[in-house]
């Protein structure tokens, strides 16, 4: 599990790396934050940072906050995970798993329910359908991903989904952003864990997180 926090000027960056982590507060103090961005990068292993090249996501250990000893909450599976991530609820409150949640939009306060009742910006990027159950459109006033009710094909690699924060940010600049990264948890469920595929589907997110990060800092 990977925690990496990194705050530069106006704008603070979170990593969250596998199906989950253990939100950390208080991690930044200083100027205020206008703009926050949540990466989870699905089923990516801390060991597999030395194993392939990910330049982006060793400089954001450099240049940040970086935990490598967060533990995912159980059971560690994408949908109750993330629920966790974006609630700050442990598993055992929030109740959410593959078997339970619904064709709805979870109907708890989240990160996103918080920020728009702030009256701040909100935007949303996803890779997996499952991830709609939190893609509320009340919350949120930019999706992109494969939406459940609507079956329309969405490019969901890691480099089109930094396709499409590039373009959805080169207009308008959210206060806070979550982006969702597919491939390594796929890759390893297909191939194995700390295969060649699934080294290469990490080294393409981290890819992904450069060419993002290209953006934000401009």
């Amino acid at each position: 599990m990977l925690f990496s926090c990194l705050k530069r000027g106006s704008m603070l960056i979170a990593i969250l790396s596998a199906a989950g982590a253990t939100l950390l507060s208080g991690i930044v103090q200083g100027a205020p934050v206008e703009h926050v961005i949540i990466i989870s990068i699905d089923g990516l292993r801390p060991d597999a940072l030395s194993a392939t090249r990910m330049p982006n996501l060793q400089r954001l250990i450099r240049q940040g906050i970086y935990a490598s000893n967060a533990q995912a909450v159980h059971p560690s599976i994408t949908i109750a995970a993330h629920v966790s991530m974006l609630t700050g609820l442990d598993s055992s409150r929030h109740k959410v798993t593959e078997e339970t949640f619904g064709r709805g939009y979870y109907s708890q306060p989240t990160v996103f329910s918080v920020a728009k009742a702030a009256g701040l910006t909100t935007a949303m990027f996803f890779s997996k359908e499952k991830l709609d159950f939190l893609a509320n459109p009340d919350n949120l006033d930019f999706v992109y991903g494969p939406q459940r009710h609507r079956k329309i094909s969405v490019d969901t690699s890691s480099d089109a989904i930094a396709v499409a924060f590039d373009t959805a940010w080169s207009s308008k600049k959210y206060a806070l952003t979550f982006i969702h990264l597919r491939e390594p948890d796929n890759a390893g469920h297909w191939w194995g864990w700390m295969s060649k595929a699934y080294l290469r589907s990490a080294a393409n997110a981290d890819r992904a997180v450069g060419r993002d990060e290209m953006l934000w800092i401009r």
